[in-house]
């Protein structure tokens, strides 16, 4: 907003409104009533669609050129009454869209969720890291990064109860379609390949572990486990065993900065069953979110991509589905124990999860 010649600001990513949301109150030249940021007006609509935001510009003619005068922000929220016209008009658009996703993908032997994803190993962080590993595997093979490396791959559940109760991926088992890896990643991120060593990997996770709250090991009575930090930069690094100790206080803050040098939360950290060095090299599969230095994970940056793919995501799980599906004639997604928490005996915590009989089933 400080920029010359800036007139107007739309923003977003943060899922709240401005003006209005209290989160926006009391900060340094905001005026969270009428939607200004040192005196620019500014709007942020909220998520998914359920408002629109509107900023009215009274322009004057000077003889540089227009300038604004005053200006008015305003949010509207978006109802759920049909724009009869409006139908029509998008009518072809809609329908196809409705067929690409309603496609036939492959059968599902065994269902997909996030429900406890962030305390235990689970399917749906499994299946994205089995689609990166496969496509990664075909890197290699076409020798567009090198064979001699070991591969990981990263992924992270993205839909933890962020928006409600019922913000969890749940696949079921059977007839799957393209819609339904909308459920399973939400983002519509590239992949890329990273070259990274041993020490990054260490510090990578110790960021991931930000997560779980330190845990008393002295105290019977229930704790709480999960902090607030987001689920999509938990991320699960398949490839590699590791450990979780939330008994022990994180190393760093949500920004990367070191908090405690003797902090170590990732423990029995091993590659084949050998202990991962710290000048080890390995390559790992990640979104271009991570990549780029979303998270602020310490030496996670964009200087240290060796690939960068075109293709999205959710186009090589789709991809994957389908050589599986080629393979065997279904889609089998294994749980594969790479990871555990750590924990003291006599400890019991408390998760919350999906308002879902088939969380109460799975737990």
């Amino acid at each position: 907003a400080t920029v010359p010649g800036i007139d107007a600001i739309m923003f977003g990513h943060q899922h709240r409104i401005f003006p209005g949301d209290e989160s926006y109150n009391n900060l340094p030249h905001v005026d969270n009533q009428r939607g200004l940021v040192h005196g620019v007006p500014a709007v942020q609509p909220g998520y998914w669609g359920n408002r629109l935001g509107i900023i009215d510009l009274e322009l004057e003619q000077h003889p540089t050129g227009w300038h604004v005068r005053n200006s008015r922000v305003e949010l509207r929220e978006v109802t759920e009454q049909a724009d009869s016209a409006l139908e029509q008009l998008l009518a072809d658009q809609q329908a196809a869209t409705l067929a690409m996703l309603n496609e036939p993908l492959a059968n599902l032997t065994n269902p997909i969720n996030s429900f406890f994803a962030r305390v235990l190993p689970d399917r749906s962080t499994a299946f994205i890291n089995n689609a990166q590993t496969w496509y990664g595997q075909q890197l290699q093979a076409q020798e567009l990064i090198p064979s001699s490396l070991p591969l990981l791959s990263a992924a992270a559940p993205f839909r933890q109860g962020f928006q409600n109760a019922s913000d969890y991926t749940h696949i079921q088992a059977g007839e799957i379609t393209l819609g339904d890896l909308a459920s399973l990643y939400v983002y519509p991120n590239t992949l890329q390949v990273m070259k990274i060593d041993g020490s990054t990997l260490r510090a990578w996770l110790e960021m991931s572990a930000l997560a779980f709250l330190t845990i008393d090991p002295e105290q019977t009575a229930p704790q709480p486990i999960m902090s607030n930090y987001p689920s999509f930069n938990f991320d699960v690094i398949s490839g590699v065993q590791y450990r979780i100790d939330p008994t022990q206080p994180p190393r760093y803050n949500s920004a990367g900065e070191l908090l405690n040098d003797d902090a170590q939360r990732i423990t029995h950290l091993s590659y084949n069953g050998e202990p991962v060095l710290d000048s080890q090299e390995f390559l790992i599969m990640v979104n271009n979110y991570r990549a780029g230095g979303g998270g602020n994970f310490p030496g996670v940056e964009q200087a240290k991509v060796v690939y960068q793919s075109g293709e999205e995501v959710r186009q090589v799980i789709a991809q994957y589905a389908r050589a599986r599906v080629q393979e065997s004639g279904a889609l089998a997604v294994s749980n594969v124990a790479d990871w555990s928490l750590e924990l003291p005996p006599n400890v019991r915590l408390q998760l919350k999860s999906a308002d879902s009989d088939a969380a109460t089933t799975e737990a």
